[in-house]
């Protein structure tokens, strides 16, 4: 399956200096960078669900060594529910610093992060101006 993570841009922004440059990567280049959030949050995840096995493991242990079997239950049922295979994460960034209109967007933006404002009233079709170069 496939979990979100919603990140609020604008709190990436005013955290640190370091991260107002990963905020500023994230406006101009979110193909590379958003992919790239994905694989950390993966990763991350996994790192957790193994720190998260090792713990319990080691509290079943203890349990079973001090003949405490409430505990050792608990840690058991922890164990029985840390699921071997985990969700894709992917990142979903919102709330950026800068609102387009969309009456205003100009080509400068292709290829970057925007957060637009406006109706939509119509739709159509795309139509391109040139098929084959």
């Amino acid at each position: 399956g496939v979990a979100s993570l919603d990140l609020d841009a604008l709190h990436l922004h005013y955290h640190s200096p370091g991260c107002q440059r990963l905020y500023a990567w994230l406006v101009d280049y979110p193909s590379e960078i958003v992919p790239l959030m994905d694989i950390l949050l993966g990763r991350e995840l996994e790192t957790l669900r193994d720190q998260l096995r090792l713990q319990q493991e080691e509290r079943l242990a203890d349990a079973e060594a001090r003949g405490d079997e409430d505990d050792a239950d608990q840690a058991r049922d922890v164990l029985y529910l840390l699921p071997d295979a985990l969700p894709r994460i992917q990142c979903r960034p919102f709330h950026l610093r800068s609102l387009s209109h969309m009456r205003s967007l100009d080509p400068d933006a292709i290829d970057t992060l925007l957060s637009i404002r406006g109706m939509v009233v119509r739709t159509s079709p795309v139509i391109p101006d040139l098929k084959v170069a």
